[in-house]
């Protein structure tokens, strides 16, 4: 018990709290870090400074989950890692004297968790296939959350370009809308365009949908 240093960490979506003790229950510190490659060698380095040669042993609350990707880096690692059962947890802290929820003393009751139920406690199980699906949900939510937000800012440009002829197309970011503000992106292009060859461009970018009246009215609203 005197060469270890025991790692409860209180795991969250953004970031991560641990309390370190010694095999005594003295708080030894408390460190947070954010839930990235780079926040967890970070910890790392301050933890190898703080154990000063002395085995590190881990306890996470939530490894398939908000914790899946520490679990992971942990046992790349080749560092001792333990699944916390919540209910010993919240068990614990109906025994502890200050109820009072904070991310410090949550990590410390996890840290104490892992001292006394160490024996009875299961390595964590790493779901490569869980953290690939997750990553790539995320990967996803990034490329949605980017589409969006280049969508806003071409609608802008093009309200400030053609604020007449966004009202000629139902979805501005349709395929022959598109097509259209592609071929003319600005007005002034439109000037020389007669209304037969801008009615053959639309025809043939909408297949057909849009015509000789589209074109008027394109035309028209500049």
């Amino acid at each position: 018990m005197e060469s270890c240093l025991f790692v409860g960490v209180d795991t969250h979506k953004d970031s991560h709290t641990a309390a370190v003790l010694d095999g005594y229950f003295e708080v030894a510190a408390t460190i947070s870090f954010a839930n990235s490659s780079t926040g967890f060698a970070g910890f790392e380095g301050k933890l190898k400074k703080l154990s000063r040669g002395r085995d590190l042993v881990f306890g996470l609350e939530d490894s398939q989950g908000l914790g899946s990707f520490l679990a992971s880096y942990l046992a790349g690692k080749g560092y001792k890692a333990l699944e916390i059962n919540p209910v010993t947890t919240d068990r614990s802290r109906k025994h502890t004297v200050s109820r009072d929820k904070s991310d410090e003393r949550d990590a410390i009751v996890i840290a104490k968790t892992l001292i006394q139920e160490r024996s009875n406690l299961h390595p964590v199980r790493i779901d490569r296939n869980g953290i690939a699906l997750r990553e790539m949900v995320g990967y996803r939510q990034m490329l949605v959350s980017e589409s969006t937000r280049i969508k806003n800012r071409l609608h802008i440009a093009l309200f400030n370009q053609y604020k007449g002829v966004l009202g000629c197309f139902r979805n501005p970011f349709g395929k022959c809308a598109l097509a259209f503000f592609l071929r003319y992106p600005d007005p002034i292009l439109l000037e020389k365009v007669n209304p037969g060859s801008l009615s053959t461009f639309l025809k043939r970018s909408s297949k057909g949908n849009f015509g000789k009246k589209k074109a008027r009215a394109i035309l028209y609203s500049t």
